[in-house]
């Protein structure tokens, strides 16, 4: 573990007592394995994990952690994730994309529909930061992305549900007709009321 933390050891040994949650435990470890990477590159690192489940138990099996110094490559794991994510999660700074086996074969129902809550979330936190400003939807996503685990979808969609509930106005300047109200691009235009 030393080897793996040679700056971060003492804290993680000291602050791991302090999370009452195995899952904030594991997130513990995570955080600090990506401030390993910022110390020894001395620049900023975008970093994110994919839980696997165990088989017979709904407890962690094992992560893959992805780390990368640019915003795209944080883009695009993101992406790739949601797409093989199987378990719905809320972003909440502890949990991540998740994918369990036994649900390959044996699909199980949500009680709770944990990508309208994401969508929530996502939407709240976009208006309260860009309220009154007028921005293209590709700025907004690229410097508001790297501070979570929403993919580019995530964004698509909470942009659009903001533009249906009038709290922002899309327009194109590309001079092309869009079937829908909003897309990731440079083209598209969000005046935020």
């Amino acid at each position: 573990m030393r080897d793996l933390f040679p700056t971060t050891y003492e804290s993680i040994k000291r602050d791991r007592k302090f999370k009452s949650s195995v899952s904030e435990r594991l997130q513990l470890i995570i955080d600090n394995l990506g401030k390993e990477y910022q110390n020894i590159l001395k620049s900023t690192v975008y970093y994110t994990a994919f839980r696997f489940q165990e088989e017979d138990i709904d407890t962690t099996s094992h992560f893959i952690v992805h780390l990368t110094k640019g915003k795209r490559g944080f883009d695009l794991i993101k992406t790739i994730y949601n797409d093989f994510a199987n378990v719905g999660t809320v972003f909440d700074g502890i949990n991540t994309y998740t994918f369990d086996v036994k649900k390959i074969n044996n699909p199980i129902a949500e009680l709770f529909d944990m990508k309208t809550q994401n969508i929530d979330k996502l939407k709240d936190m976009i208006y309260k930061a860009y309220k009154g400003k007028t921005l293209s939807a590709f700025d907004l996503f690229d410097e508001h992305q790297i501070y979570g685990n929403y993919c580019r979808a995530h964004y698509t969609e909470a942009l659009r549900s903001l533009a249906a509930e009038d709290k922002l106005q899309a327009s194109f300047t590309d001079g092309k007709t869009h079937n829908v109200r909003v897309l990731i691009s440079k083209d598209c235009i969000l005046k935020f009321e």
